[in-house]
């Protein structure tokens, strides 16, 4: 059971991390492995799914930037 608790730990942490982003705030590839334990891969394609449904944007090198929910008048 640990190996189990520990990955669930791992993804526990990524969305923590995650849903306390605010608009505008920069979340680097690097650090989230760090913090998360979590393979950067698997990092990547989390960061990229939710850049397709436009909850972050991409900047290059790793960076990816929150987005707002809402449009910005």
């Amino acid at each position: 059971m640990a190996a189990h608790d520990d990955v669930n730990a791992r993804w526990d942490r990524l969305q923590s991390t995650l849903l306390a982003a605010k608009p505008g705030e920069t979340i680097r590839v690097d650090a989230l492995t760090r913090e998360t334990g979590l393979e950067r891969d698997t990092i990547v394609t989390v960061l990229n799914e939710l850049s397709r449904v436009t909850l972050f944007e991409p900047q290059g090198d790793g960076v990816f930037v929150r987005r707002s929910l809402w449009p910005q008048s």
